[in-house]
């Protein structure tokens, strides 16, 4: 093929043999930029944009002058990587948003130019990279304190498209790659890939705890950067899940870990306040992250330890709860409808469990009235992401009262949802599957932790569908959830492909997490946990035969 064509061109090149008698039929023509970066174990080394009068002029002189700048005795290129750029376009600067969004971020280049300077950026560069259009504008126009006016005088700006190609060195193995990755195919989405996923998020969240607890919130591979970034409610719920998976498998190495972590977790969001139990980080206090804290604790496999604890933080989140079935913030004590962002149900689903538990009619009788008062709220106020805790927590009392209204309930919410997962082919085949409404920009930017909350939920509604009969809705929810699977396993950071940018030193930091979004390689604990969660109700739920396309 003519990648693998290109990739022996390549690593003749490198090599200092000289140009093969074929030359693929990508590089004959002419008008075609390219831009090679060569590698050490996922280092950038060196990188260079050649041009000429066909394509192979340009990537030869591309090589040239990126070989020419590796520092004397560096160390032996294993990789290069390739960007083919062509059909370039003109962009009027003040209606640039429109030609530069983010959707394009990592499928489209960008061209600077101003006063005789040019900067140009390959689809592969702003992947590798992680950069947005509009930072690299910025920071072109930084170095003179560009205004935009004297930029939309001044400066031209172009886009282009460019063919993405990875030559593994020395051999001259060769990909293709679309928006610096493979594209994942729905027919991957089997019991076995889906099995694999997980089995590699939970060595991610395992491998991720460190030594003094400490659970890694956020990294940023193309800067080897931890953000000062938290979430405590996110926290929790990576405890919960790894204190689930400790106690399931009885695995004493991951139960002192998940010990740990929860150690951790109380020393520095725990504290007492007014006599209640509160969790807090810095300075603010949610009622999704005391949830989540008692759901964790529940989950490990020793919970006697911290049952002071447990039980401070239940009595709190009941004392919270109010005879409208609203719930008040913990601190202000706000009782208003839109506090219901601060728990998205977790507060619920909580009540929700211990209800299953214990038949308490006092429990019972509280979930009711809050079915009435955040029904009403979001029937007026919809939003995506007050549905997944909504349907876990109500699927659950359906399973003890079979309230036909309840069912009724989880079915209008989640149908509406499906709505944000387009079922037309997108312009762009990796981000298929995932849940986004461009036309409403409040419900959100993409985002893979909103995807495995919503697979959390839609598992719910596929097992309610399936105990009630209900055909039709089994084959949506079934469609929407393997498809949503394909999405999440577009974001994994699984094989050395994913990897080819990281360094090999910080391979365990990346290797088994999520991408938020295709375009967007920052990693983030609420992804992974709110995914992990999502496949291991995948898996449980799912037969054999609700794997096929």
């Amino acid at each position: 093929t003519e990648v693998e064509e290109i990739g022996a061109l390549v690593e003749a090149l490198i090599a200092g043999r000289g140009v093969p008698p074929a030359v693929p039929a990508m590089l004959r023509g002419g008008q075609v930029s390219a831009q090679v970066t060569l590698r050490h174990q996922g280092q950038a080394l060196a990188a260079a944009w050649g041009s000429g009068d066909t394509g192979l002029a340009a990537l030869q002189a591309a090589i040239g002058l990126a070989q020419s700048r590796l520092a004397p005795g560096e160390m032996a290129v294993d990789l290069a990587e390739v960007a083919l750029a062509h059909s370039f376009e003109p962009v009027p600067y003040q209606s640039r948003q429109l030609w530069f969004s983010d959707r394009d971020r990592g499928v489209r280049g960008i061209e600077l130019r101003h006063a005789g300077r040019v900067e140009r950026y390959s689809p592969l560069d702003m992947i590798t990279r992680n950069r947005s259009f509009e930072s690299l504008i910025a920071d072109f126009g930084a170095p003179l304190a560009f205004s935009d006016k004297a930029l939309a005088a001044d400066s031209g700006l172009r886009r282009f498209d460019a063919e993405q190609i990875l030559v593994r060195l020395p051999g001259g193995a060769s990909e293709r790659l679309f928006r610096g990755n493979r594209i994942v195919r729905l027919s991957a989405v089997t019991r076995e890939n889906t099995l694999a996923t997980l089995r590699h998020l939970a060595v991610w969240l395992a491998g991720n705890v460190r030594r003094d607890g400490r659970l890694t919130y956020s990294y940023g591979p193309s800067r080897a950067e931890e953000p000062e970034a938290n979430d405590a409610a996110s926290q929790w719920m990576a405890s919960a899940e790894l204190g689930r998976l400790a106690r399931e498998t009885r695995n004493p190495v991951l139960a002192r870990i998940v010990e740990r972590n929860v150690r951790y977790n109380l020393d520095n969001f725990y504290l007492v306040k007014d006599g209640r139990g509160l969790i807090e980080y810095r300075g603010n206090v949610e009622l999704a992250a005391m949830a989540n804290a008692v759901l964790a604790i529940a989950e490990l496999p020793d919970r006697g330890a911290f049952a002071a604890e447990e039980q401070a933080l239940k009595r709190s989140i009941l004392e919270l709860w109010n005879d409208d079935g609203s719930f008040s913030e913990p601190v202000d004590g706000q009782r208003d409808a839109s506090s219901w962002r601060s728990h998205r149900g977790e507060a619920l689903y909580l009540l929700a469990r211990l209800y299953r538990q214990s038949e308490d009619p006092e429990l019972l009788r509280r979930l009711m009235k809050s079915y009435g008062f955040y029904a009403r709220w979001h029937l007026a106020n919809r939003d995506p992401h007050f549905i997944p805790g909504h349907t876990q927590a109500y699927y659950l009392v359906w399973g003890k009262t079979r309230f036909a209204f309840l069912k009724d309930w989880v079915f209008l919410i989640n149908d509406w949802l499906l709505a944000l997962q387009p079922s037309a082919p997108t312009a762009y085949p990796d981000v298929d599957g995932r849940f986004h409404d461009p036309l409403n920009p409040q419900y959100g930017q993409p985002d893979v932790t909103d995807t495995g909350l919503y697979l959390q939920g839609l598992v719910d509604a596929f097992r309610l569908a399936r105990q009630v009969g209900d055909r039709s809705r089994v084959e949506a929810y079934r469609r929407a959830i393997r498809r949503g699977l394909r999405s999440v396993m577009q974001l994994q950071f699984d094989d050395d492909d994913d990897l080819f940018y990281v360094a090999d030193s910080e391979h365990s930091r990346v290797r088994g997490a999520l991408r938020t979004t295709v375009y967007d390689n920052e990693i983030r604990i609420s992804g992974v946990q709110a995914v992990y969660a999502a496949l291991r109700k995948v898996l449980d739920a799912f037969e054999d035969e609700d794997f096929r396309e």
